[in-house]
């Protein structure tokens, strides 16, 4: 059985530096009480790795301001744990919120509500969501676990488009200034009277592109077939990679001052048939590129704009300008 019991507070503390450590340093003593309890009986907890005699039982985990406390549906440990809970409230001088304490049953307990009453806290049902992070569910649950990736993916998006929009807030000298154009319109295309600078927002970026060992590029190549409904940029020391889906006809804007001239199109699983391009320097005409027959990994590009078309999936590559 789980039980998330403690959710503590500590009034006039609230900005001070040294709350933190301290507040950590209180927690450690309870993490010694909790301790203490384990090792005489009163909390059993559970076995890391199950199922190995001489393993360490885990009875609790402290993140933060919460606590899990893993012990048997038994009323006595209830009991006991709801004693150190206050013997904890009274030398410390924090609170206990029961109003955000709930008990999870592991498997079927039939005396669930009355094991919760032991404590005063909530039944909850597993899976849940603990600290924004899925608790008993499935780990090959999509479903689940898909907010948790699009929660990742837009940090990591709003930490990379902190570096243009940095770039074009701050002074020559260092010094701040105001932005003269929000940044909707810096990422509109140039034909609306935007900038054209990519939104992060709106793609996915990988580092380590198609180098390295083996099982990292088809890896890569994986990302970028699986999630094909949204721009992916793959980027590695000498090139970009993006995926060329062969549902659009595909206008791709040359950067030509960090970007070219080389560039190539790969072909993705079966040959890609009636391929057809301009703007490079050897243009395809409804050509057939496949391995074993013509692939084009060494072309140039030749203008500002290089269009793709083809009945299959393609790769797009273009080199990085080192300076």
């Amino acid at each position: 059985m789980v039980a998330r019991v403690v959710s503590l507070t500590a009034p006039g503390v609230s900005g001070d530096p040294l709350s933190p450590m301290l507040f950590i340093l209180v927690m450690d003593a309870l993490s010694k009480m909790m301790d203490r309890a384990a090792s005489e009986g009163f909390l059993r907890g559970f076995s890391a790795p199950i199922g190995v005699p001489s393993a360490r039982r885990v009875s609790h985990l402290l993140f933060a301001d919460d606590t899990l406390v893993f012990c048997d549906p038994d009323m006595d440990q209830l009991t006991y744990l709801k004693q150190v809970l206050q013997w904890f409230q009274i030398v410390s001088g924090l609170k206990i919120n029961l109003g955000k304490c709930e008990i999870f049953s592991v498997g079927k307990v039939a005396n669930i509500d009355a094991l919760s009453y032991v404590i005063r806290c909530k039944v909850g049902s597993l899976p849940t969501t603990y600290l924004c992070l899925p608790l008993g569910a499935s780990h090959k649950d999509s479903t689940v676990w898909n907010p948790v990736i699009e929660r990742v993916e837009k940090r990591l998006a709003e930490k990379l488009e902190w570096l243009p929009r940095n770039f074009l807030s701050d002074a020559a000298n260092g010094t701040r200034k105001y932005d003269l154009v929000n940044w909707q319109t810096v990422t509109s295309p140039k034909k609306w009277g935007g900038l054209g600078v990519k939104d992060l927002r709106l793609c996915i970026l990988a580092t380590g592109a198609l180098g390295g060992l083996f099982d990292h590029e088809m890896g890569n190549i994986n990302v970028i077939c699986r999630f094909s409904s949204m721009p992916i940029i793959l980027l590695s020391d000498d090139c970009l990679i993006q995926l060329l889906p062969s549902t659009h006809h595909h206008k791709i804007h040359i950067q030509s001052s960090v970007e070219g001239p080389h560039c190539g199109l790969i072909p993705i699983g079966t040959a890609a048939r009636r391929t057809t391009t301009t703007g490079l320097k050897w243009n395809l005409d409804k050509t057939e590129i496949r391995f074993g027959g013509l692939v084009s990994t060494s072309n140039i590009v030749k203008e500002n704009i290089v269009t793709v078309q083809s009945e299959s999936d393609l790769l797009w590559t273009i080199s990085i300008k080192k300076e």
